[in-house]
């Protein structure tokens, strides 16, 4: 089990990710629509001109207003 501390009092223990009977069951429909599951290479990258959307961190610079 993995311990999470919130502050010096409260401590939630947490379990590892399992599959319930539910997430079988929707995984099943899922598949059964016709969706299949794709496996990639290890450490297949994504063409970065495939990337449409790029989260970045942090402000971005204000635009200089015309005089």
């Amino acid at each position: 089990m993995v311990s999470l501390s919130l502050g010096k009092r409260r401590r939630i223990l947490m379990s590892k990710a399992e599959k319930t009977e539910e997430d079988k069951k929707l995984i099943d429909q899922w598949l059964a629509k016709g969706n299949k599951v794709t496996e990639c290479d290890p450490h297949a990258r994504t063409d970065p001109d495939d990337i449409i959307y790029t989260f970045k961190v942090g402000k971005r610079g204000k635009k200089a207003k015309e005089s």
